[in-house]
């Protein structure tokens, strides 16, 4: 393969995780669809998760993934806690009581609980 070729597939494997995760961003700042959200988020949040650890795996020593990999559980483990989507007005917003509380939407001061 020629040089130009390999930094062309190097260029593709740096933006390509870049633009998913933009799109992302977009996705749940734009849709208002409460229950895709609520689908969808898991699937994402993981797969950045995913992304990281490749990456680290890749570009490190294979002894960094002891260390990065449960530091990623944990961030996954409170993404998934913190993510609230509201049902009425469709707004993401975060939660930063983990282990309950009153979930109210800022923006439409809806009840989005989990018996919402």
């Amino acid at each position: 393969m020629s040089e130009l070729a390999t930094t062309y597939w190097s260029s593709i494997a740096g933006w390509s995780p870049v633009c998913f995760m933009a799109l992302g961003y977009a996705f749940f700042a734009l849709n208002r669809n409460a229950a895709l959200k609520r689908v969808v988020w898991p699937f994402f949040l993981g797969a950045v998760c995913v992304y990281f650890l490749i990456r680290m795996a890749l570009h490190g020593p294979i002894q960094i993934l002891f260390v990065i990999g449960p530091i990623l559980a944990f961030i996954f483990f409170v993404g998934l806690r913190a993510a609230v989507f509201c049902p009425s007005c469709g707004s993401t917003f975060r939660n930063m009581n983990l282990w309950g509380g009153a979930k109210l939407c800022p923006k439409c001061g809806a009840n989005c609980g989990e018996d919402a």
